[in-house]
Parts: C-alpha cells; sequence; structure tokens
C-alpha cells in the first residue's frame, strides 16, 4: 500500500470515529513496536501532543 493511500485510509478511519462514537471530539492512531512508537492520523493537534506525552511518561 503506498503512503499517500495509508495516510488517507488512517484519516477516514480517524475523522470516522470522531463522527460516530458520542463523545468522541478527537481521535488519532498510536502505534507501538518495542520502544519505537508513531502518530498516524490525529485528527487534531492535541491527540500527537497527547501522544508525545505518553511517550514521555513511559
Amino acid at each position: 500500500m503506498n503512503t499517500d493511500l495509508r495516510t488517507a485510509t488512517l484519516g477516514r478511519i480517524t475523522g470516522s470515529a470522531t463522527e460516530m462514537v458520542a463523545g468522541c471530539d478527537a481521535a488519532g492512531i498510536l502505534v507501538l513496536s518495542g520502544q519505537e512508537s508513531l502518530s498516524l492520523a490525529p485528527t487534531e493537534p492535541l491527540v500527537a501532543e497527547l501522544d508525545q506525552f505518553q511517550r514521555e511518561l513511559d
């Protein structure tokens, strides 16, 4: 899967979460692999900031 298609697909998933889940104002996907983590498709900048904060706490 190419990067543009992957980015668009993940964006649709997180966007749908904010539309379909009651009380969900923002969403993102946090991928964890060992000590590595990656924030993907945040619907709001706050989501990526919270992911970064979580990484700092671990």
